[in-house]
């Protein structure tokens, strides 16, 4: 318990306009001022939820901050150019002064692909693709590349991010491809909220294994949907009453929130936290997803001190 480290969801599916924007503000320095390791967005590019665009997103907050760490979980990396989401994250490293991790998977949204114009089928072979071009253009003076996609030609780009060789590139996914993408190419996994917990207690062992005996940095990271409140039933009922509004797939948002989420008294949510830690994190992402300031508070002033953070 005492080596996991918890990071935060900024707000991204509640009040549009300006206070989405205060929100955002003020959730932020207030993260930062509690101490929590790392920030997080989402992409929701096509949605009915207001979601900002989670690099615009980080770099308004990197402006906001200057120690807690800024990561995505997770672009969907496929549906995008790899030139220019090179120059975007490299400059995003750049202006956070090396405080940038870059989450990034394939999903599950085909109406993005569909509407980026980006083949289905080929999801797997452009995430492939991207992640060499980021490498690099982020760690060559001059890049050449060639393939079915595009052609890159002796192609410089600067400056480079400040993280060197690169940011940290973590992968989210649970399918077996997915995995032994992570392990080959990247810094980090990320099991996305929608996994369930008891699915990444089945997965972790097989990410141990495939470490072992290994001597780099791997991050295993677990994002989770998380409800406190003083009594039980409250924080149940309210974290099932998003997940039925905001998750549209026909899935009992009751189950849903008892499979994927966390709810409860302070105490409920603590050691439902130190059980999950006990599966073996490295970091875990807590996404509160109502009443965003107030659940920060809640978190960082009565459950993480019950864990002893």
């Amino acid at each position: 318990m005492a080596s996991t480290r918890f990071g935060i969801a900024l707000p991204q599916s509640g009040a549009s306009g300006a206070a989405l924007v205060d929100d955002t503000a003020e959730f932020a320095r207030a993260a930062e001022g509690y101490g929590l390791d790392s920030l997080w967005v989402q992409e929701q590019t096509i949605g009915a939820d207001p979601s900002l665009e989670p690099i615009v997103n980080l770099a308004y907050v990197a402006a906001l901050t200057s120690t807690i760490r800024l990561g995505t979980a997770a672009i969907i990396a496929p549906a995008r150019n790899p030139v220019v989401l090179a120059k975007q994250l490299g400059s995003l490293d750049r202006l956070s002064r090396g405080r940038l991790i870059v989450g990034l998977a394939i999903g599950d949204m085909l109406s993005l692909y569909r509407a980026s114009g980006v083949p289905v089928e080929a999801r797997g072979e452009r995430l492939d693709e991207l992640v060499r071009v980021l490498k690099g253009l982020w760690t060559t003076e001059r890049f050449d590349h060639e393939s079915a996609f595009r052609s890159i030609v002796d192609a410089p780009m600067e400056p480079k991010p400040v993280q060197r060789p690169h940011p940290p590139l973590w992968f989210g996914g649970k399918s077996p491809g997915a995995l032994a993408r992570a392990l080959r190419e990247g810094q980090g996994w990320v099991s996305a909220g929608g996994t369930s917990i008891a699915r990444f207690a089945e997965l972790v062992p097989s990410v141990g294994l495939a470490l072992e005996g290994q001597t780099r940095d791997f991050t295993i990271s677990k994002k989770v949907y998380i409800a406190v409140e003083d009594d039980r039933e409250t924080a149940r009922r309210r974290l099932a009453r998003w997940f039925a509004v905001h998750w549209i797939t026909g899935e009992n948002p009751d189950e849903l929130a008892a499979s994927v989420g966390i709810s409860g008294t302070p105490q409920d949510c603590a050691e439902a936290l130190a059980a999950l830690s006990d599966l073996g994190p490295d970091l875990i992402i807590l996404n509160p997803v109502y009443d965003e300031l107030d659940q920060l508070a809640r978190l960082a002033e009565s459950v993480l001190p019950a864990l002893g953070r």
